[in-house]
């Protein structure tokens, strides 16, 4: 014990200068040696002090806050102006504040409202709604993006840098070399500008993966499909939460796998995104193109993936010259270079739809009528001049159209089926 005790001391000689723990001139005993490095490392081992455990807290509170950006902004403010001393509180940054916080979860009971009552109304009351949330989900998203954030990478990076910082130089004249990975991850964490674009590539790929799952509830006819949804969402956002509130590992564990999806889904959740965006502008605004609009080009949607372009892709549809061919032009992530692919079809149509028409394959050059382009609610009722544009033969009615009008027909000829002709009528 008592060579155990002397090593101790010979190592705190070389540790305790470095760290600022007392001063190199000072003359100590080893006991006194001792137990100041045991008030060192006792200090270390609460998990505050421990390298990484920055990088932990801010993974989580990203990823929560990317799940559901206006219940993130709101739920970190309350918690900070509730833990604040109350003369502090003033200096709370701004998303701390009451009337910040207090409006966000104001905005969030009205949708729980409308989530819990909404459930058993017509989707034509509700549905506009669930439309209505995709554009508060956005503007969130953008608050939070642009001034939360940030302040989360700053808070990370003075958490790594801890006291008057630590540089990489000094990592090996500290207690952090005994974890050399998590110390240079906390070294470079100590570089704001350094983290903040992983930060907001990490959150805006978690995010699109969230609003992809509101842009299906708002497509969903059905409200059991739509609580199914909402209540996987809030799990995963309590299994971010209370991860993180046991201890910073745990949610850090948690949030790493989300974070690898989300950034290989984040393809197919911008095309979605796009596509709830553009439909639930113009339902909500009852948009209507005119035929200038019509004569410069007609956007809409890939129905199927065709040559490598997936599902969904927005672009212009144009004609080539060719009667049997139409060209999709589209950017890559809205941004990229322009490309182009050729729908080669002989025969087409345009379908009228109950809230959007579509360009599809005629059913005689094939079975089906398989459904090539998906066109915005704003083309619904410009049909045949759509047709003429990309060259359809004719304007047919979608499915459920066919099937309200079948409906209609067996419902008139059911009530008239007892009444007299007007021959009978006249010979009585």
């Amino acid at each position: 014990m008592k060579a155990m005790t002397i090593c101790l001391a010979i190592w705190a000689t070389w540790l305790i200068p470095a760290t600022g723990l007392m001063a190199v001139d000072e003359e100590v005993t080893v006991e006194q040696l001792a137990r100041e490095l045991t008030s060192k490392l006792a200090v270390q081992d609460d998990g505050k002090h421990l390298p990484g455990v920055a990088l932990a807290e801010g993974v989580s509170q990203i990823t929560g806050t990317a799940i559901s950006p206006l219940l993130g902004v709101a739920s970190v403010g309350a918690w900070k102006w509730f833990n604040a001393e109350p003369e502090l509180r003033a200096a709370l940054p701004w998303f701390a504040q009451p009337e910040v916080w207090g409006t966000g979860f104001a905005i969030l009971a009205l949708c729980f409202l409308k989530d819990a009552f909404g459930t058993a109304a017509p989707p034509l009351l509700k549905k506009p709604l669930d439309w209505a949330e995709l554009f508060e989900d956005k503007a969130s998203a953008l608050v939070a993006a642009g001034a939360f954030v940030p302040l989360i990478v700053a808070s990370m990076s003075e958490g790594a840098a801890g006291d008057g910082g630590t540089s990489m130089l000094a990592l090996p004249k500290s207690g952090m070399a005994a974890m050399p990975l998590l110390a240079w991850l906390d070294a470079l964490l100590s570089h704001w500008w350094v983290v903040l674009p992983f930060a907001l590539v990490m959150f805006g790929a978690v995010w699109l993966c969230s609003h992809a799952v509101n842009v299906l509830i708002a497509f969903s006819p059905l409200g059991i499909i739509d609580a199914i949804l909402k209540l996987a969402k809030l799990g995963m956002l309590g299994l971010v939460t209370v991860g993180a509130m046991i201890s910073p590992w745990l949610g850090l564990i948690i949030c790493l796998p989300i974070v690898i999806v989300c950034l290989f889904l984040s393809g197919w959740a911008f095309r979605w995104m796009m596509f709830g965006s553009i439909f639930g502008w113009d339902v909500l605004l009852r948009r209507k193109v005119d035929k200038t609009e019509l004569d410069a080009a007609i956007h809409g949607f890939m129905a199927s993936k065709v040559d490598g372009v997936p599902a969904r892709t927005f672009g212009r549809v144009l004609p080539t010259g060719s009667p049997d061919q139409l060209r999709f032009d589209y950017r890559p992530w809205m941004v990229l270079p322009k490309r182009s692919v050729t729908l080669e079809n002989k025969s087409r149509a345009v379908s009228r739809g109950v809230i959007n028409p579509s360009i599809i394959q005629s059913a005689t050059a094939g079975a089906t009528g398989r459904t090539l382009v998906v066109l915005p609610p704003r083309y619904r009722g410009r049909e045949e001049i759509i047709a003429g544009v990309v060259g359809a033969g004719e304007v047919t009615d979608g499915s459920l159209i066919r099937g309200f009008k079948a409906a209609k027909q067996w419902l008139a000829e059911v009530v008239n089926s007892g009444r007299p002709s007007i021959s009978e009528s006249r010979a009585a």
